[in-house]
């Protein structure tokens, strides 16, 4: 049984997978994991050579890569267009990439988005996280959380739009932008730690993204998600903000 399985889909990610598979490393390092890779990713697609190449390397420590190869078409370039079509297709890739971690059956999964770099200590604190129950919240009730969401954003700018957010009458609503501790969510994105309660749950379609069809699913299926807003991480959206520093995550 693999300690950490990290993966997503990995379309067209030449000019981040590098920095990507760096940072996860280092990661992995500080909270005494030792990771597998899965990534989806259409056949041709170049991002496979450089993965290949990279992970072939030293600091990778031999951690095992898998593909899961689709005929998706690679795109020109990184675009970020998302209709129903698009949003159907990253459900169907989700799932699959979650079929084969049930396969490998780790002690915790880690859905990262490929244009994300986390912080060294990102893991560590979504890990601690995942296992509140062992303290209790600030009523006394015992905390219980099966996936932790790590904090990013979804905006190139600003503060409103957190990677977490409350579900109201099924939308995602009132995203509160917590600097420090673990707190309940309804929905958490981009970048999520679960366990296997969580990740035995299939993404489904939703018309904000698949990560809120995800987490009303969790909702349905008593799967309790927490934000841990010092697991942080830095959501690259443009390739021209890579080396930029992001001042709501320190880097």
């Amino acid at each position: 049984m693999a300690d950490l399985v990290i993966g997503a889909p990995a379309r067209r990610r030449e000019w981040i997978i590098e920095p990507y598979l760096e940072h996860v490393m280092e990661a992995c390092g500080q909270a005494h994991v030792e990771p597998e890779f899965v990534f989806v990713v259409p056949k041709d697609d170049p991002t496979i050579d450089l993965i290949r190449s990279r992970m072939s390397e030293p600091f990778a420590g031999g951690a095992k890569v898998d593909f899961i190869l689709t005929d998706e078409e690679p795109a020109p370039h990184d675009k970020r267009t998302w209709g129903p079509v698009r949003l159907r297709l990253m459900v169907d890739l989700r799932n699959r990439l979650l079929r084969r971690v049930r396969q490998l059956a780790p002690l915790a999964f880690l859905s990262l988005d490929t244009d994300i770099l986390i912080a060294p200590g990102a893991i560590q604190a979504a890990l601690e996280g995942l296992q509140c129950y062992r303290g209790t919240d600030v009523s006394g009730k015992p905390w219980q959380y099966d996936a932790v969401g790590m904090r990013t954003y979804m905006s190139i700018l600003g503060n409103q739009f957190p990677s977490q957010g409350q579900l109201v009458n099924n939308h995602l609503m009132n995203r509160t932008d917590w600097i420090k501790g673990t707190h309940p969510a309804d929905v958490i994105m981009a970048a999520k730690l679960m366990g296997p309660a969580a990740y035995k749950v299939d993404y489904e379609f939703h018309t904000e993204g698949e990560d809120v069809g995800w987490s009303v699913a969790c909702a349905r299926f008593g799967v309790k998600l927490g934000y841990c807003a010092d697991a942080k991480a830095k959501h690259v959206m443009r390739p021209i903000d890579l080396t930029a520093l992001d001042e709501r995550v320190g880097f």
